[in-house]
């Protein structure tokens, strides 16, 4: 008869394999006794029966039996293979058809071809069932009780923290290159792509060791316990035990940079390497004009036109020109650009108030983590300080600017007039410092307040003035 060997692990704390492993030893040792002769050996680490999660091993063990390869499998308890009916239901059918007996280290042997045998299967799947929801129940409580208390529960290891026998600590090295990559997201606009190239560049792994993703790196960043802040299924529950890596105001910040680049659309490709590219117009047929190699050997680069090829010019000459013009845009644009304190009393208000819903979160934590109440007492409050804080955190945004270009100059005015500055009645200093600031952005940075300030056309003809810049107005900067 040949058999298959299925193993499975709902949960693997240490990535090890260590549970399946005793599984497929012990199952081995059964199809050794019966004389089964085994072909295939599955295994699904790491993946729930009861979550509806896709199992890829369990998925290939039905083809296999659909196609009349195997006649037999051999598990180490009929619940590794099912614990929802609706997937006995699904192994039934297929053994009507083809024939299938299950053979367990724990449970012995069902013939899912009879009816006694499928009937005794049914109960087995009812009691895991059972078990499993009754269990999710249980763990579903213990982890909202946790969450209150302050604890952060997790299965597998997140970047930057470590759980010891003192609890959950940092890990320098990792928490270090996350403050970076949080500080050149929202400071430095650097988009997930770039710092995920940069990372696998580099070499740095996950914390499972894998190379880094664009999913993983947003799963990351956009954890909020990061900042210390604990939450239990999207509703925040309080202030986490553990040493935060980034402070609440950078975790604000992140937030906010993120939320911009959801509504305002890239005008340039991930992967640009030029000022220019993808931001200029041909004023021909109004395509994009892309910088590209000249074809003549000469190590040098050329815009032009990515839709007939309309109009072409040397990249240099363009990039320094284009410079020179968006420094006279920050130059003799609205005053509100000139560095100033912030609208200090309106938005000290707000911050004193949602200091305050603060307040009133932490009160509710250490009372549900005192057992004066029921976290099913207090969830409906911490509802509505988490709707009144998101009210109070985009009023405070719409103070910071009218629109999103403004919010974004703002961003990049930041790091223009970081550090010393001159008088304002200096012209030509105040020149050679925003040229100086200007070339210290990144280059992300840099297109983005381009495009923001400039609008630029490439037409016909030679020289200079086949450049068309018109300054695009920017109403306010409150």
């Amino acid at each position: 008869m040949t058999a298959a060997i299925y193993t499975r692990q709902s949960l693997d704390k240490t990535g090890e394999a260590a549970g399946v492993s005793r599984q497929l030893s012990e199952c081995e040792d059964l199809a050794a006794r019966q004389g089964l002769t085994v072909t295939t050996k599955l295994s699904d680490n790491d993946i729930s029966a009861t979550t509806g999660r896709v199992r890829p091993s369990f998925e290939k063990l039905l083809t296999l039996v659909e196609a009349g390869k195997i006649s037999t499998v051999v598990v180490w308890h009929p619940d590794r293979l099912y614990r929802k009916l609706a997937d006995l239901v699904r192994i039934v059918d297929i053994a009507k058809a083809h024939g299938l007996n299950i053979v367990s280290v724990q449970a012995g042997e069902i013939d899912l071809s009879t009816p006694s045998g499928r009937m005794v299967a049914s109960m087995v799947g009812s009691v895991g069932s059972y078990e499993g929801e009754h269990r999710t129940e249980r763990q579903r409580t213990a982890y909202s009780t946790r969450a209150a208390a302050g604890e952060w529960h997790f299965s597998h290891r997140p970047y930057g923290y470590e759980r010891t026998a003192e609890g959950v600590v940092v890990v320098e090295e990792e928490a270090a290159l996350l403050r970076d990559l949080y500080v050149r997201y929202y400071e430095g606009g650097e988009s997930r792509h770039a710092l995920v190239k940069g990372l696998n560049e580099a070499g740095t792994l996950t914390a499972t060791g894998k190379p880094w993703s664009i999913t993983a790196l947003r799963e990351v960043l956009n954890n909020p316990r990061y900042a210390g802040i604990n939450s239990y299924k999207g509703v925040v529950v309080g202030t986490g035990n553990w040493a935060p890596i980034i402070t609440p105001e950078q975790w604000e910040l992140y937030k906010g940079a993120a939320s911009k680049r959801k509504v305002l659309s890239s005008s340039f490709t991930r992967s640009a390497t030029s000022l220019l590219s993808g931001i200029i117009r041909c004023d021909v047929c109004g395509g994009k004009v892309y910088r590209k190699a000249r074809g003549d050997g000469s190590n040098s680069h050329e815009y032009a036109c990515s839709v007939k090829v309309c109009v072409s010019a040397s990249a240099a000459p363009v990039d320094a020109l284009v410079r020179a013009e968006a420094l006279s845009a920050l130059l003799s644009g609205p005053s509100d650009l000139i560095p100033m304190d912030t609208n200090g009393a309106t938005f000290s208000a707000l911050s004193e108030a949602l200091s305050e819903l603060q307040q009133r979160r932490d009160d509710l934590t250490e009372a549900l983590g005192e057992g004066l109440v029921k976290l099913a007492q207090v969830r409906p409050q911490l509802e509505a300080i988490k709707t009144d804080e998101e009210g109070l955190l985009q009023r405070r945004n719409d103070l910071t600017s009218a629109n999103v270009i403004a919010e974004v100059l703002l961003d990049i005015k930041r790091n223009l007039f970081a550090g010393p500055t001159v008088s304002i009645d200096d012209a030509a200093a105040v020149k050679a410092q925003l040229a100086e600031r200007f070339d210290g952005l990144t280059l992300p940075r840099q297109r983005e307040l381009v495009s923001l300030l400039l609008d630029i056309r490439l037409a016909k003809g030679r020289g200079p003035k086949r450049v068309l810049i018109e300054h695009r107005v920017v109403t306010s900067l409150n």
